[in-house]
Formats: structure tokens, sequence, C-alpha cells
């Protein structure tokens, strides 16, 4: 019974974490108008697969990757994904006629 609890709580945390990491990205990118910005983060983060995957790995591997360095984790866990996240947003931008 607590495993399955245990994969609802996981999945909730990665949806929570791309959705906020997405939430992050959109404000980045569009400083200028707040309003938007709930609506934008959701289909950045939910429509397509592929980003939110994508988000979501940077979020996991940001930190792994920072390790070697002293206070590598520190420095680039909070900001390696929302460049990661800002270079999806462009590429999605452009790929829009």
């Amino acid at each position: 019974m607590s495993i399955p609890l245990l994969a609802v709580q996981v999945g909730g945390l990665a949806a929570f974490a791309v959705y906020h990491l997405a939430l992050a990205v959109v404000a980045g990118h569009d400083p200028a108008a707040p309003a938007t910005w709930r609506a934008g983060a959701l289909v950045f983060a939910f429509g397509s697969p592929r980003r939110g995957l994508a988000l979501l790995g940077a979020l996991v591997l940001a930190p792994v990757l920072g390790l070697p360095l002293v206070l590598g984790p520190l420095l680039f866990g909070p900001s390696l994904p929302v460049l990661c996240g800002l270079l999806l947003l462009e590429r999605a931008d452009t790929a829009r006629p």
C-alpha cells in the first residue's frame, strides 16, 4: 500500500518542481506581463512531453553536474535549470510562425 502512495507523492513533487521552474523561466522571459505568467508556465511545462521531460532532467542533473566544484550545487543548482528553460523557450518561440 505504501509503494503506490510514494509513487504518487514523487510524481506530484516532480510536477510541482517542473511547474515552478517553468514559472521562473516565463517570468524571466517576459517580466513586464505578470498576468500571463501562470498560463504561460502551464503551457510551457506541460504542453509538450519533451519539454516537460527536459525541464525535469535539468532540475535533476544541475546539482549532479555541479558536484565536482566546491560550491557547485549551491551556485549552479538554481541557475542552470532556468538557463536551460530559457533556451527551450527561445527555441519554442522561434519555431512558431
